[in-house]
């Protein structure tokens, strides 16, 4: 997973030690069948053609001393290669955006003020630039790549399977991944259709130990998407302001996963 400007999670996850499978000390540092289980969920999500997902976060956030809970409700519409739209509703936040294979469009709705920027290209390309040259990044934006495997796995230095566990009514494989800054938990979908129901992500190195929990609601993989659903909307009385560039680093090492 890379570290772009967004979080993914927290839920505070007790898992008793008999209900995790011991690794054995010459077992290989990602099991191979947690390998082969983010790969079939790359691979199947990866060829949806067009799909909406709505996706319920909370995200604790060091306030006065103390954690608080922050919480947002996402709502996100792809269609491939080259159209998004988002909008994220929660406590103190109302945003839109668009993308149509051209332009870049957000709008904060509570702040009146929405901003674009042309960055023509598919979906990665579009979320590696306005990563790279614009700080922003989408919601859940490995999940709209083709490759999420790759976006996903990038500084994994362990993976486990945990088992199968239930998130709401829906049964899903439970893995535990480490990386140098953060560790994620991933829950895929049992059975024939492998998606992502839920994330977690713990920052390790951060005072308190923070989490973010996204939960999947929803996956809408059999609908059809209008052209007009990914032209900007933006209000009466939103003022445009510009969007300022970030400087480019000549570091390609990709940072650890920060995802809203």
């Amino acid at each position: 997973m890379n570290h772009a400007s967004h979080r993914w999670l927290a839920a505070l996850v007790l898992i008793g030690a008999a209900a995790i499978p011991a690794r054995a000390d010459d077992a290989p540092a990602i099991e191979v069948r947690v390998t082969e289980l983010m790969k079939q969920m790359s691979q199947y999500t990866g060829a949806l053609e067009r799909f909406r997902i709505t996706v319920d976060t909370s995200q604790d956030e060091m306030d006065g001393g103390q954690l608080v809970q922050v919480s947002e409700t996402k709502t996100i519409a792809v269609q491939r290669p080259n159209h998004v739209v988002c909008e994220v509703q929660g406590d103190g936040v109302h945003r839109r955006t668009w993308f149509d294979g051209k332009v870049l469009t957000m709008c904060d709705l509570l702040q009146k003020v929405h901003a674009s920027r042309e960055l023509p290209g598919s979906i990665a390309e579009m979320l590696d630039r306005a990563e790279r040259k614009l700080g922003h990044s989408l919601p859940m934006a490995d999940l709209l790549r083709p490759d999420i495997y790759a976006a996903m796995m990038a500084r994994v230095v362990s993976g486990r399977y945990l088992g199968l566990h239930r998130v709401s009514d829906k049964r899903c494989h439970h893995l535990a991944f480490r990386q140098d800054e953060i560790d994620w938990q991933i829950w895929i979908d049992e059975g024939d259709k492998p998606l992502a129901r839920k994330l977690v992500i713990t920052y390790k190195l951060e005072p308190g130990n923070p989490q973010y929990t996204a939960l999947i609601r929803s996956w809408d993989t059999d609908l059809t998407l209008a052209p007009e659903v990914f032209r900007p909307e933006i209000p009466a009385g939103s003022e445009q302001i510009d969007i300022r560039p970030v400087p480019e680093s000549d570091d390609a090492t990709p940072p650890a996963k920060e995802v809203r």
